[in-house]
């Protein structure tokens, strides 16, 4: 007896979510009419994304305590979507929001605290499938500027 397979490659969406694949295969039997057997199976394949949201960070400033500077945030998943962040500064949460899938948002301004210390900020994100980013910065603020001796006016 011969047996011959043959195999092709099955593509499927990959779009996230629930697919269905259903492969039927027919014998080549053909000695009478009615010979001919197929039998089919079918199987639910879960298409799920599994890439991290994305977090930049910047700083803009002078770490002291005459600018302590900002922090600049920008926030991204172009696969499933934003879900969920959270910003701490120093422990403290100053932004906790669902936005409920979209893909990018940036947060300006974010102030270091004006006092000496070496301060940190925090962000956390949850993509609609629950992936999650988190990243850390820290950024020390010295005391201010110290002023020059006073000018010499010649004249």
């Amino acid at each position: 007896m011969l047996l011959k397979y043959l195999f092709k490659a099955i593509l499927i969406s990959n779009l996230i979510n629930k697919n269905t694949i259903e492969v039927t295969a027919i014998n080549n039997d053909k000695d009478y009419v009615g010979d001919q057997e197929s039998a089919t199976e079918s199987a639910l394949v879960n298409i799920i994304e599994l890439t991290h949201p994305t977090i930049t960070i910047s700083y803009v400033g002078d770490s002291n305590m005459d600018n302590p500077g900002v922090w600049n945030v920008i926030i991204e998943d172009l696969g499933s979507g934003i879900d969920t962040v959270q910003i701490y500064v120093d422990g403290v949460i100053i932004v906790d929001e669902q936005l409920g899938g979209i893909p990018s948002k940036s947060y300006v301004d974010i102030a270091v605290p004006a006092v000496e210390d070496i301060h940190t900020i925090t962000v956390i994100v949850k993509d609609l499938h629950q992936n999650e980013a988190q990243m850390s910065q820290e950024k020390m603020v010295l005391p201010g500027s110290i002023p020059g001796p006073d000018p010499i006016i010649i004249g």
